[in-house]
């Protein structure tokens, strides 16, 4: 298998991370060289980051954070898909579409600054109840962000952005996480990548 690139998206809970590091795993099993997992800033990561002027929010943020992703697309995504190695994205540009418009940017404006990321050769966006995304919630530390996007926004937001990209030509699959345990999971996208396989 050539060295792929894949993004995978969903809510806050839904369990990307997880997932991406056994899709990482297995990847690395099939083809012999260390995949590369890498992460999107994100409602939880540098979301608040101080520039020295105050706090970053809005526009300002969403252009700091788009440079951030072209550093990390020049300076770890590029370099490891040369090498031969697949990179896993645990969030990307669906993401990005999400985030910035619950911070109050347009979706539109939002994709002008991301227009020369590299496209995932398909993007598989992660989906569950809201009502079992709220519970893993519970109890657990949640950003300014976070604090303003329920779970049935976000994913009312996630299918806003999964349209947008659709409609420029952005290839996704979604897979349902309800009553699928992440190794369900992580096959299904493996059977995808080695034959295109329709997905259930």
């Amino acid at each position: 298998m050539l060295a792929e690139f894949v993004a995978i998206e969903g809510p806050t809970a839904v369990g990307k991370s997880t997932v991406a590091g056994l899709l990482a795993a297995r990847l690395t099993e099939l083809s012999a060289r260390p995949a590369c997992v890498t992460s999107d800033p994100g409602p939880s990561a540098g979301w608040s980051g101080d520039c020295g002027t105050g706090w970053l929010t809005g526009r300002q943020l969403a252009l700091a954070q788009a440079a951030q992703r072209y550093v990390n697309l020049d300076e770890v995504i590029i370099p490891c898909l040369d090498a031969g190695r697949h990179v896993i994205a645990d969030g990307y540009l669906h993401s990005a579409l999400v985030w910035h418009r619950v911070d109050g940017v347009e979706i539109g404006e939002v994709w002008r600054y991301h227009t020369y990321l590299l496209e995932p050769v398909v993007s598989f966006c992660l989906r569950d109840r809201p009502d079992r995304l709220a519970q893993r919630l519970a109890g657990r530390p949640v950003s300014r962000l976070e604090r303003f996007a329920s779970p049935a926004w976000q994913l009312s937001y996630y299918q806003d952005a999964r349209r947008f990209l659709r409609r420029r030509g952005w290839r996704h699959h979604i897979l349902d996480c309800d009553r699928r345990e992440p190794a369900e999971l992580v096959e299904l996208m493996l059977a995808y990548l080695t034959d295109r396989r329709v997905l259930p």
